[in-house]
């Protein structure tokens, strides 16, 4: 038993590249210049349209200083993980492996989690490393031609004049119709608390799937209100101003109901609960609701809330 402790001892602390080391004082140089590039890179970010607002020729300041720093933030970044090679190459075994199953621990989270990574990625506006200001230019390269297209044709202004046409009355009478029969009925109204049950019961958004980034709530809430203005029934779509899991804001919807009041829906899975529900999850700041699904499937939110919009469509 001790010859194997020996022996895996051994090779935990065995090191293959023992003349591998990571440069410490040029990490500690090359870090420091990612965080500093980083820092004033998204304080750029953060106030483009002031720093656009200076322009030199064709180029944008805010732009131009956004791509320099970033090509020093990817120099830099390249610097960093060849001298962490070096660095991870010299360590001994068993510490390899610790970092490694922490790069598989990290990795999965990301699997588990991918709006971590997604999310910045997609949210970045990368219009504002476009550093040319190009608008104004040729603005006016058309006027030739455009001046070029204004003819004065006296004959063509005669011919126009002389098609005339008689119209009879039956003709007027085509143009000009009154259906007094017809009743205009297509309005939208709110609803009675029974007549939003069962337009949720009969509406079948919750069962969509959802897709990170591609239908997401703030879909499930428009398909839903839309296929209540179908049905003439008027509804509100509700931005709640929250946070879970680090993604911000959510998107429900709400029924103004003739004979009850205000009422919310989950339209992810038609959870429906009272004004008086939605000033009670505010004041304990938790918007949790949960529902168990036929199939016994329970689904819900845990949020931290703080409040809601509400912006009323089908008017």
């Amino acid at each position: 038993m001790n010859k194997y402790l020996w022996k895996i001892k051994k090779w935990f602390f065995k090191k293959t590249h023992p003349y591998s080391n990571l440069r410490k004082q040029d990490f500690v140089i090359q870090l420091g210049i990612i965080l500093g590039s980083l820092l004033i890179f998204f304080m750029i970010y953060n106030n483009i349209e002031a720093f656009n607002s200076i322009v030199f020729w064709i180029f944008k300041l805010g732009s131009i200083i956004e791509l320099i720093l970033f090509i020093i933030i990817v120099t830099f970044l390249y610097k960093i993980l060849k001298n962490l090679k070096y660095g991870l190459k010299g360590l001994q075994n068993g510490f390899k492996m610790i970092v490694l199953v922490l790069f598989v621990l990290c990795c999965y989270i990301i699997y588990l989690n991918p709006y971590l990574i997604v999310q910045p990625v997609t949210n970045f506006n990368y219009g504002t490393m476009n550093p040319f200001e190009i608008d104004d230019i040729f603005i006016n390269s058309d006027n030739s031609e455009n001046s070029g297209d204004i003819v004065n044709d006296d004959d063509s202004k005669n011919n126009n004049e002389d098609i005339v046409e008689d119209k009879d009355s039956t003709s007027n009478d085509d143009e000009i119709v009154k259906d007094e029969d017809v009743v205009i009925d297509e309005v939208i109204k709110n609803p009675t608390y029974n007549e939003m049950i069962n337009f949720l019961n009969q509406d079948s958004t919750d069962s969509n799937q959802y897709i990170y980034y591609l239908y997401v709530c703030h879909n499930f809430a428009i398909d839903t209100i839309e296929n209540a203005g179908e049905q003439n029934i008027r509804a509100g779509y509700v931005r709640l101003d929250c946070i879970q899991d680090g993604l911000e804001d959510h998107a429900i919807i709400c029924f103004d109901t003739t004979d009850r009041g205000l009422y919310f829906d989950e339209p992810q899975f038609d959870y429906v609960f009272s004004e008086s529900e939605m000033n009670d999850m505010i004041s304990r700041g938790k918007y949790d609701v949960t529902i168990t699904q036929y199939d016994g499937t329970i689904r819900y939110f845990n949020a931290d809330l703080f409040g809601y919009d509400i912006e009323w469509w089908n008017d």
